[in-house]
């Protein structure tokens, strides 16, 4: 190989490597029974944080403008402490998780494994915006089959 000399002239000398392509990760059944074990855990995470938000909305959303049982999110939120405590604002999670659960993990399973997918037939290893839009496309599908 040629190799350039102080001078700007070329010489002799030796080859520098070639660029390494990322090594292949296998998919596998495992992997994506593990990508679903997490992304449930994941999804209950998601939901447990924002379900008080969702109770209090659907609280407002259920009043009748005749009732009028609340002045607005504050007041519900104070309303439910007083009477049910810090739990009240989660009743009715664990129904909620039941539908969460499933569909979340197999959402962000397949797009894990689709993206693993395109990144293991890419030159370096990266997943173009194309296979990462394609890729949350198919989960989304997915979720929504499912």
């Amino acid at each position: 190989n040629l190799r350039g000399s102080s001078s700007g002239h070329t010489t002799m000398g030796s080859e520098s490597p070639a660029p390494q392509r990322p090594a292949v990760q296998q998919i596998t059944l495992s992997t994506f029974i593990q990508n679903l074990g997490t992304a449930a855990v994941a999804g209950v995470i998601g939901a447990s944080t924002v379900f008080p938000v969702d109770f209090v909305k659907t609280r407002l959303q259920n009043q009748s403008k005749a009732t009028g049982l609340y002045n607005g999110p504050m007041d519900v939120i104070k309303q439910t402490l007083a009477k049910e405590g810090a739990r009240g604002l989660y009743r009715g999670l664990g129904a909620n998780l039941v539908g969460i659960m499933p569909e979340k993990a197999i959402k962000l399973a397949v797009n894990d494994i689709a993206r693993q997918y395109f990144a293991n037939r890419s030159a370096d290893g990266k997943v173009s915006i194309a296979a990462g839009v394609f890729s949350g496309g198919l989960a989304g599908f997915m979720q929504c089959v499912a």
